[in-house]
């Protein structure tokens, strides 16, 4: 697929009409440092700093699907609680329509807390139903999905096994929406897939086919042998088993096997890609796209949500960027501070030396390439402190710069030296240090070095401070 079909495609996926069926869920995390043992029992004793949350399980494939343009209805079932609140309202936030959110005081909305210090997971903690929903429950969902079949152009179930997907909702739903000529995608869990037949294309990842099918995915034979076996028994069109590093694997009727190489660059977090690849992949087949087409445009998807932190969603602007060869600038390499810090905390868990070096970049000579590949020769991860437009119209007799600040980003990302971009909105790098907590701050030998209280503090906090030499 060419860039100009691309952005075709991608601008069709605005305003489809989709139905989400699956688990909703909280993702709670919690940051916090750690000083102290507790006296109470041999335990850290955390410091909350800041709290967040993201919609998981099925609402991360609703994120997915809002992002990238989409008009999304969701069936559920949660608890009548203070989270299950929090989902709707969140949801109504984002224009999903919630009529099909049903409560049951008999349950919990589910829930999972990380807590995260010290640069790791400390713990988890989850607060979850597991139960089956109700007769009631089921008729009440039915009676909603009845309803919006007539209006949408794809359903996507989304199952973890908490109890909404019921197999007596999907033997009416799959039914109903072939009758409608509608696609039914799953993203199946369990191994017990029969509750699953009819569907239009499911989305095993490559543990969860080997477990269904009954086979060992050693090589490209058994793939092909386990994509058979799901397909035939479960009367499907297609099957498409995700691999990780290996791609995705996409065997429809009376085709040859089609793997799609993996497309991510770097990977730091693979929580939520399934859910990324079910919502591009539904997409797709919306928009009438083939399933070929509709799985590669899942495979680049997933290769951009698996650089970034948490379960995370992929917008048209990232993928367009990605394909026309862009994606170094716009999405790897300049990050926000808040999903720097937490890409460096997983560096760190990896044991990587962290590298920070600040500075104009105006004009991106042969001595400031020097300094740059000098600067990551000293670890192994090297962040880039860039000076915004508005640090370098401040500074006392210094020109304004020849090209924007935009402009320099992009031109640093395109160093391979180069890991990260942060833009330094201070005319010091005091703020930045405290922030990143890098294990060496590079220094070139031909610039005025940074105040001589800022590099104090830096060595006084177990910091090193490097010259690099640029002959």
């Amino acid at each position: 697929m060419n860039l100009e079909r691309l952005k075709k495609v991608l601008e069709t996926f605005k305003d489809r009409q989709l139905l989400v069926l699956g688990d909703l869920m909280i993702d709670e995390y919690i940051w916090g440092q750690v000083e102290r043992i507790s006296p109470e029992a041999p335990v850290q004793v955390v410091q909350v700093q800041r709290e967040a949350y993201t919609l998981g399980g099925a609402g991360n494939v609703v994120n997915n699907l809002v992002s990238l343009g989409a008009r999304v209805r969701m069936a559920s079932v949660i608890g009548e609680d203070a989270n299950g609140a929090l989902l709707k309202d969140e949801m109504r936030q984002m224009g999903v329509e919630t009529a099909g959110i049903l409560g049951d005081l008999g349950r919990c909305t589910i829930c999972k807390t990380r807590v995260i210090a010290v640069s790791q997971q400390v713990v988890r903690l989850d607060r979850e139903s597991r139960t089956t929903i109700s007769p009631k429950l089921e008729e009440q969902l039915l009676d909603f999905i009845g309803g919006q079949l007539s209006k949408v152009e794809a359903v996507l179930v989304s199952d973890y096994l908490k109890g909404t997907v019921t197999p007596r909702i999907l033997q009416e739903l799959i039914p109903r929406a072939r009758e409608y000529n509608i696609p039914v995608v799953v993203d199946p869990k369990g191994s017990d897939y029969r509750k699953y037949r009819g569907a239009t294309i499911i989305t095993p990842n490559k543990k969860e086919a080997a477990l269904a099918a009954g086979i060992e995915l050693d090589g490209e034979q058994q793939v092909l042998a386990a994509a058979r076996k799901l397909l035939d028994d479960l009367r499907l069109q297609a099957t498409l088993i995700t691999r990780s590093k290996e791609g995705m694997s996409l065997l429809e009727r009376n085709k040859p096997l089609l793997t799609v190489p993996a497309k991510a660059r770097e990977v730091y977090d693979v929580s939520g890609a399934g859910d990324t690849v079910v919502a591009v992949l539904g997409l797709g087949l919306a928009s009438n796209l083939s399933f070929a087409e509709s799985a590669a445009l899942a495979n680049i998807a997933a290769g951009i949500v698996v650089g970034k932190v948490g379960t995370a969603t992929v917008t048209a602007e990232e993928i367009i960027d990605y394909v026309a060869g862009e994606h170094h600038y716009s999405h790897n390499k300049v990050k926000e501070l808040a999903e720097l810090e937490q890409l460096l905390a997983l560096a760190r868990m990896k044991g990587k030396r962290i590298v920070f070096a600040s500075g104009c970049f105006d004009r991106l000579q042969l001595a400031r390439i020097k300094f740059l590949q000098g600067a990551r020769r000293l670890g192994d991860v090297l962040v880039v402190g860039l000076w915004s437009d508005t640090v370098i119209d401040s500074l006392e007799g210094a020109a304004p710069s020849s090209i924007s600040e935009e402009e320099r980003a992009h031109i640093i990302s395109a160093l391979d030296c180069v890991n990260y971009i942060v833009m330094q909105n201070q005319p010091t790098v005091r703020e930045l240090l405290l922030s990143i907590r890098p294990d060496v701050l590079a220094v070139c030998a031909a610039d005025a070095y940074p105040a001589a209280e800022q590099l104090r503090m830096f060595e006084q906090s177990g910091g090193e401070v490097r010259q690099v030499a640029i002959d």
